[in-house]
């Protein structure tokens, strides 16, 4: 029972060595491995298939797979098994589309093709490092210059942006003083009053120009002759018939569209340029008015989005004024309409049709 045990497949030389070794007293186990040689075959427990086992003992497996019959596969069995395999040397020599094919990549090269490719490579990396060091040494030699440059660059900034900071700080305490209350600087609600504020100092900057003009044509009456004024540079204009034909077009056709047929009044925006001294308008647009506390304005991001359409057909003209029809008096709204084109509108220039003057009179309507 032990020898079945131990020694499930002994071979002969395994028996008489256990036969040598028996004493008396053993006589069971030899016949028991004894019985266990003659009875039955071998058994295996490595659980190798066939091939596998073939391949362990050092044999040449039989071609099994459609893989084994390839070129490549053939190429390697061939040089295991030698000429044993039973595969046609020729088979191991590379093709001449092969042979082409490496020699179009390049993959095979010469000795010296490859000894003198690295003398060049060698040589450029040697030059491209010592141009990078003569230019470091150049570098090192305006150091100091640049250096100080840099150092006055830093002071100069330092100093702009303290008075920047100081111009911000008086700004936003005079925006706290008019509003009458304090406001962060980030709150996104100080920009808008920010922009208010400086549209209300445009205004009021606007009003105290006119008021000057106003008085500088009431004084020469009040004073003697003799007072002389300083010069006022004047401002020529050229009104082009386009501007006239575009202002009277929009007051018939609204008049017409009107149902009590009452004269209408229009407003518009006039193009033109302007070269020292000399203002010539040449076109118009009309403009989107509405009414608010009982005054006509009009519509600022309309009059920037047709600015800025005339602006890529006709890039040479910009705004120098607007257009409006009336008596000839000014009124009140066209005053108040006139400071708040000097916001959007540098300087702006004002063109007055009165489309109900008499045609027998010797003025002109303008």
């Amino acid at each position: 029972m032990l020898g079945r045990l131990c020694l499930p497949s002994c071979s002969a030389t395994v028996s008489r060595s256990i036969r040598k070794l028996s004493t008396p007293s053993e006589k069971p186990l030899q016949a028991v491995v004894v019985d266990v040689e003659e009875a039955g075959p071998r058994l295996d427990i490595s659980g190798l298939k066939p091939r596998h086992r073939v391949i362990a003992a050092g044999g040449m497996p039989p071609l099994e797979f459609e893989w084994e019959r390839k070129r490549n596969a053939q190429r390697e069995r061939f040089g295991t098994y030698g000429l044993k395999s039973g595969i046609d040397p020729s088979l191991c020599w590379p093709t001449v589309e092969e042979i082409e094919e490496e020699q179009a990549v390049g993959l095979y090269r010469e000795y010296e093709t490859c000894v003198r490719e690295m003398k060049v490579l060698k040589q450029k990396k040697e030059a491209k490092e010592a141009a990078r060091i003569a230019e470091l040494e150049k570098n090192l030699e305006k150091y100091p210059e640049v250096l100080a440059k840099y150092e006055a660059s830093q002071i100069k900034a330092e100093k702009e942006r303290d008075e920047k900071e100081i111009a911000l700080e008086n700004r936003i305490r005079e925006i706290q003083e008019y509003f009458g209350y304090w406001m962060d600087p980030k709150d996104p609600r100080f920009e808008v009053m920010l922009q208010q504020k400086e549209q209300e100092e445009k205004k009021v900057k606007f009003l105290r120009g006119m008021t000057d003009v106003t008085m500088s044509q009431v004084e020469p009456a009040a004073v003697p002759c003799s007072t002389k004024k300083p010069a006022v540079p004047s401002v020529e204009c050229s009104l082009h018939p386009l501007v006239i034909i575009n202002i009277s077009e929009h007051w018939t056709r609204m008049r017409a569209q009107s149902r009590d047929k009452t004269a209408q009044k229009v407003f518009g925006a006039v193009l033109g340029k302007v070269d020292e001294g000399h203002v010539e308008m040449v076109n118009s647009f009309e403009l989107r008015m509405f009414m608010l506390d009982g005054h006509c304005r009009f519509n600022e991001e309309f009059l920037r989005q047709r600015l800025s359409q005339y602006k890529e057909v006709f890039p040479e003209l910009e705004a120098v004024g607007w257009y409006c029809t009336g008596q000839d008096d000014l009124e009140q709204d066209e005053i108040l309409l006139q400071s708040l084109f000097a916001v959007a509108i540098d300087s702006p220039l004002l063109v007055k049709l009165n489309p109900t003057v008499d045609s027998q009179a010797k003025r002109c309507g303008f």
